[in-house]
This record gives structure tokens, C-alpha cells and sequence, in this order.
């Protein structure tokens, strides 16, 4: 029972207020996609740090113990035997005792292959490079979620209140429509019809309370938050300003979305792979340096023995193994030159696309001041008809929805302004702030 009472007054808390930064800024550390792609870009330095590490040379350590069936002698005297002091002359000769140590350490040190290396090293700086643009690009994708989950929980919470100033002013009418009938001066067909849609206006201002909760929900998903939150508010006002033409939006795009720069990187590792890959089809040659401890071998193998060199090894054939290693790595040159050919041309459309965005929301939202002015215009007149018995409750009840409509629209279109100058901030990595709008100084 107590714990049953701890969770209702969690569920009854009111949600923690926060404004778009704070939200923004919360994402950045809460949002499992950023902390995924935080993890690609530690695995993507480790293996850069891994392939550095070929600079140096192999060294390794061997060690064994065995133990043999038998002792192996050598008897040069074949059982003969001579007086002392010579009798030691032919005595056997141990090649192998019974139990045998080696130990040893051994050092390689590439030459001919420091190139390839280099060049290897070199692919994975450069896709180091690209996973730390990919993980900027994945957080700018993440404001775009939040900004989207932010708005649209201020504009259903908007819409909350529209449909609450309309439920409102029904019940007024209804309270008017009943007297008027205890009078004798309205139909009861009249007062059933606002009566039901007072009903109705009801269930939908429930509804959209009960989608106001899922909203905030969503939004505290996207910022990784324990707890509801809830947007400050931003009331309907100014619309932010955008003085930028679409050609240099466009090469700002081209020149600083992380996008852009993780394909370029992407296109120097490939051409680097490849030069490693040609470098692959050279002779491999390697300083060599070891160093052994033996025991038990007898007196024909020394107890201690190094020695230095080098090898070279180079495959005559491998069943075209290298040469499609080669094709492969040119291929993946090709791929990416076209990627790079396919985003710029992407990113060309995507802004142009963002910025038609923010002009026709901009038009919206001007055209639904004046929207919201006629109807309330229209609202007022019909009202004071209806109290003079010069109208009936249909004229009365499509006031008040149109009203309700032009309210609504005139929120949501404030808030749709809202989040395509954040989208055009966003394609065009700024910093998104909607209400300071986009400024021809890129």
C-alpha cells in the first residue's frame, strides 16, 4: 500500500520544465544513439592505434620442457674397454638427456612492409577521422528528434488550452441555452445540440491531454531524462528572421556538415587501402634477431646461441589472391568518389527543399493572425445575435469551431515555423536556435 502510494504521487509530480537548450544539451549525454556512436568512434581509434603499433618490432618468448622415453647416448667404444687412465676415452657420450629445456626470445622488425604499414595507418586516421564526423552527424540527427518531440509537445500543449478556452465557452452557452429554455425562448432541440457538443468538445480536450502525457514522455526518451518533461513555453510572436540565399546555404552545407567532411575522409582511407594494397605485391623483407638457452642437448648443441639476419619472402603465386585484393581496394576508391558525387548533390536539394520549408510556414503562420482576428470578429456578432434569439444554436456552434480551428491553426503553424528554421539549422550545422533565425553571414 505505501509503496503503491509512493509510485501515484511520482506519477502525480509535475514534469521538470526545460527549454530547448537544456533539452538539446541533455541529449547529448542521455541519447543512447550518441552514446553508440561514441563507442563506433573509441573502436574506430583503437584500431587506428592497433595498425601504429605494427611500426614496432614482433618480439616473442618460447619455452619448453620434455621429457624423453630414454637417455640417447653415443658409445664410440662399442663395449671396449681400455686400462686407466685411458678407460675414460670411450666412455658414452650423452646427445639427449632425458629431460630437455629450451628457452628463447626472438625479434622481427619489418622493413619493406613499413610502407604498407604507413600507409594502413593512414586508411584508419582517416576513418577515425570520418567516425568522429559520423558521431557529430548523429548528434545534430538527435536535435532534429528532440526538437521535433519538443515542439510537439508545445503545440498539443497549446492546443490543450485552445480547446479548453472553447470548452469553456460552451459551457457558457449552454448555461444561457438552459435558462433561455426554462423560459420558454429556445427549442430543447437547440439546447440538446450544444449540450452534446459541449460533450464532445470535452472528449477532445481529454484526448489531447491524455496525447499531451505521451508527448512528454516521448521527449524525455530523446534526451535520455528518468522523468517526464515538459517544454518551456514560447508563445506565438515574431517570426524569426532568414536573410540567406539558397547558393550559399548550399555551400556552407557542402563545406561544414559533418556529413560532407566523414565522406571526404572516407574517400582518403580508400585511396590510401589501396596504396597499401599495391605495396602488399612488393618482396617482404624483415630483420630477424633471436637469442636461445638450451639444456639437456648434450655437449654437440651450445647452451647459449644467438644469431641476426634477414628474410625476404615474396609469393610468386596465390591464385590471384593480392591482384583482387587490389581490384578491391580501387573499387572501394570508386565508391566512395560517387558517395561524395551523390551526398553534394543531396545536400544541394536537401537545403533548397528546407528553405521552401521556412518560407511557406512563414506564410502560414502571417496568414493565421488574420485568420484568428475574423473569427473572433465573427464569434463576437453571431454570439450577440444568438442572445437577441436572431440566430439559432447551429450558427452559434459553427462560430465557436471555426474559432477553435483558426486558434488552433494559428498554434500549429507557429510552432511548424518553429521547427523548419531549426531543420534549416540543422542541414545547415548552425547552432539550432528557431527564434534567432538564419542571417546571410554564414
Amino acid at each position: 500500500m505505501i509503496a503503491w502510494l509512493f509510485v501515484a504521487a511520482a506519477l502525480a509530480a509535475d514534469p521538470a520544465v526545460v527549454s530547448l537548450s537544456e533539452a538539446l544539451e541533455m541529449s547529448e549525454e542521455g541519447n543512447s544513439q550518441n552514446g553508440i556512436a561514441s563507442w563506433r568512434l573509441v573502436g574506430a581509434r583503437a584500431s587506428m592505434n592497433g595498425v601504429a603499433a605494427n611500426f614496432l618490432p614482433k618480439v616473442t618468448a618460447q619455452a619448453t620442457v620434455l621429457r624423453w622415453d630414454q637417455e640417447l647416448l653415443l658409445d664410440l667404444g662399442a663395449g671396449a674397454t681400455l686400462p686407466p687412465p685411458f678407460d675414460t676415452l670411450l666412455a658414452p657420450t650423452v646427445i639427449r638427456e632425458q629431460v630437455t629445456t629450451t628457452a628463447g626470445i626472438t625479434a622481427v622488425q619489418p622493413l619493406t612492409g613499413l610502407y604498407a604499414i604507413s600507409e594502413g595507418l593512414a586508411a584508419k586516421r582517416h576513418l577515425a577521422r570520418a567516425a568522429e564526423a559520423d558521431a557529430e552527424a548523429t548528434t545534430f540527427d538527435v536535435y532534429g528528434q528532440v526538437v521535433d518531440a519538443y515542439f510537439q509537445t508545445l503545440e498539443t500543449e497549446q492546443l490543450a488550452q485552445v480547446l479548453g478556452r472553447a470548452r469553456e465557452s460552451l459551457e457558457g452557452h449552454v448555461e444561457r441555452a438552459r435558462a433561455f429554455h426554462r423560459t420558454g425562448l429556445l427549442l430543447q432541440s437547440d439546447l440538446l445540440q450544444l449540450e452534446v457538443a459541449l460533450a464532445n468538445a470535452r472528449l477532445s480536450e481529454q484526448g489531447v491531454l491524455d496525447g499531451l502525457a505521451l508527448g512528454r514522455r516521448r521527449l524525455a526518451m530523446v534526451t535520455g531524462a528518468d522523468t517526464e518533461l515538459a517544454p518551456a513555453p514560447i508563445p506565438p510572436g515574431e517570426p524569426p528572421g532568414i536573410e540567406v540565399t539558397a547558393d550559399a546555404a548550399v555551400q556552407r552545407a557542402i563545406t561544414h556538415r559533418p556529413e560532407a567532411v566523414a565522406i571526404d575522409e572516407g574517400l582518403l582511407a580508400a585511396r590510401a587501402g589501396q596504396r597499401a594494397s599495391r605495396a602488399d605485391l612488393a618482396p617482404q623483407v624483415a630483420a630477424i634477431a633471436s637469442w636461445q638457452l638450451t639444456e639437456g642437448q648434450g655437449s654437440f648443441a651450445a647452451p647459449n646461441a644467438w644469431y641476426v639476419g634477414m628474410s625476404a619472402q615474396w609469393q610468386l603465386f596465390g591464385g590471384g589472391q593480392k591482384h583482387f585484393a587490389v581490384r578491391e581496394a580501387t573499387a572501394g576508391v570508386h565508391q566512395a568518389e560517387e558517395g561524395k558525387r551523390a551526398l553534394t548533390d543531396g545536400i544541394d536539394l536537401e537545403i533548397r527543399a528546407v528553405l521552401l520549408a521556412v518560407a511557406s510556414a512563414r506564410r502560414a503562420y502571417d496568414a493565421s493572425g488574420t485568420i484568428v482576428e475574423q473569427a473572433e470578429e465573427n464569434l463576437r456578432l453571431v454570439s450577440a445575435r444568438f442572445e437577441r434569439q436572431l440566430v439559432g444554436a447551429n450558427e452559434l456552434l459553427d462560430a465557436e469551431t471555426l474559432l477553435a480551428q483558426a486558434r488552433a491553426g494559428r498554434v500549429s503553424s507557429w510552432y511548424d515555423l518553429l521547427i523548419a528554421v531549426a531543420d534549416a539549422q540543422r542541414a545547415l550545422h548552425l547552432p539550432i536556435d528557431p527564434l534567432a533565425g538564419i542571417q546571410e553571414t554564414l
